[in-house]
């Protein structure tokens, strides 16, 4: 290294002249550069670092995302099988019930247990199935029955009650009428019929009415809820013929 202030030849990695102690300038350029050669190297290295982070982190995130949604999916998944799973088990259970409640009112319907039948029909009202609509027009019939019943247990009966069984007996008329001419068969146009043969029975043989008396009742316009005048001398004439009084 010759130096530029006196001339002299020195080392090229002298910090200064040793004559005249200048500065080693052209060391001190090269020092410099590499310094700053080092600083550059070194942002680039941390810029490269923090790309390859950013990299790492966006695929962890794109793979939590995907994670994240098959977990989701399979989640969903599985809540479906459960669900469908459970609404079979529920809907078997259902069907179980419903075979159940209708071979047990069959079972009365068969034995003409009427009562049993009707005591059951009403018990089980959890359980509601159009295929017991063949019990149901039994069930309501034989609700009209239920005075003569009591008259034929021997219950004492007022006047009030000849009033109700002559009432049902109208209402009985009515749903026969309508049930064995609505164009549905569910075998129990006998059954009906013969709660009408039992009735008209009990009608003429028992309270003693006439012909007459029994067709007007059948015949008789009611109206739920309402006094008919009708049937009300009709009762008051079977009441005193056979002396039933009110009860005091």
């Amino acid at each position: 290294m010759i130096c530029k202030y006196c001339g002299a030849e020195f080392e090229d990695n002298a910090l200064e002249c040793p004559y005249c102690q200048s500065e080693n300038t052209e060391l001190a350029d090269r020092m410099y550069e590499k310094q700053v050669g080092e600083v550059i190297g070194k942002i680039r290295n941390v810029n490269e670092e923090a790309k390859k982070e950013e990299r790492r982190i966006s695929r962890k995130a794109v793979k939590f995302f995907l994670i994240s949604v098959v977990v989701l999916v399979a989640v969903i998944a599985l809540w479906h099988v459960i669900s469908e799973v459970s609404s079979v088990v529920e809907i078997n259970k259902e069907k179980e019930k419903e075979e159940v409640y209708l071979a047990e009112l069959d079972a009365y319907y068969q034995k003409g247990d009427y009562d049993g039948l009707h005591e059951y029909y009403y018990s089980n009202s959890g359980v509601f199935t159009f295929r017991a609509e063949k019990y149901r027009e039994v069930v309501y019939a034989w609700r009209y029955m239920y005075n003569i019943g009591r008259f034929k247990a021997g219950e004492p009966l007022f006047p009030i009650a000849i009033y109700a069984i002559l009432e049902d007996f109208n209402g009985l008329s009515r749903l026969a009428e309508e049930k064995t001419n609505d164009n549905t068969v569910y075998g129990n146009e006998d059954v009906l019929l013969g709660f009408m043969a039992e009735s008209e029975e009990f009608l003429r043989e028992t309270l003693g009415m006439t012909e007459a008396q029994i067709e007007t009742v059948r015949e008789a316009q009611l109206k739920q809820g309402s006094f008919d005048s009708t049937l009300q001398s009709i009762a008051d004439e079977i009441c005193n013929r056979l002396g039933i009084e009110e009860e005091y």
